[in-house]
């Protein structure tokens, strides 16, 4: 053992549990702002274009509020699922080398970013 003093020996075999529910936890929040993106495109007022005039279809000119509601729902779980995931990762991190999962942040941050702007709109 030809350590000096106050060398620490990184003796961590490879991911553990808790690394692995992180990146699961990254990807179900990741899964959640794209189901809450495709409910926003849903949701939406729909444009009208040159053949819905032309065939006289009837268009939504308004949001659809029970849509509305799911998307509120996806970045809430989002953001449960980052929390975790961060708290798991603020537990884990002792080591100058580790670092917080940045798709944790970003989800997070983009459902905050949901919930704020369905609170202020509906």
């Amino acid at each position: 053992m030809s350590y000096k003093q106050g060398e620490h020996r990184d003796r961590r075999k490879g991911p553990d549990i808790w690394l692995h529910v992180m990146e699961w936890l990254a990807i179900v929040g990741i899964f959640m702002l794209l189901a809450g993106l495709y409910m926003l495109g849903l949701a939406k007022p729909e444009t009208e274009t040159f053949f819905d005039r032309y065939f006289d279809v009837r268009v939504r000119y308004y949001w659809d509020l029970g849509l509305a509601r799911y998307i509120f729902y996806f970045m809430i779980f989002g953001l449960v699922s980052s929390v975790t995931g961060l708290f798991i990762n603020s537990r884990r991190r002792r080591r100058r080398g580790d670092r917080y999962d940045i798709f944790l942040l970003v989800v997070g941050f983009f459902s905050i970013s949901g919930i704020a702007l369905y609170l202020l709109r509906f």
